[in-house]
């Protein structure tokens, strides 16, 4: 939360607190896109996260899902 505390103060509904809060929303969504580790990426792809992979390098993976 940190430097972030004012925003989510503001909207806490678009606060996601888990990676598991964040996976339920993204295979809820139709339409969304995120911006995660290649670790991460690699983790839940194995899991069956839905997506396309937008762009990569060593450090960031976007994602899109549509």
């Amino acid at each position: 939360e940190d430097e972030l505390a004012p925003g989510i103060a503001a909207e806490p509904g678009k606060y996601v607190g888990s990676v598991e809060e964040y996976v339920r929303r993204w295979r809820e969504d139709r339409e969304a896109f995120a911006i995660m580790t290649p670790d991460l990426y690699e983790k839940l792809r194995v899991e069956g996260l839905p997506g396309t992979v937008l762009a990569r390098d060593s450090r960031w993976i976007i994602l899109a899902r549509h």
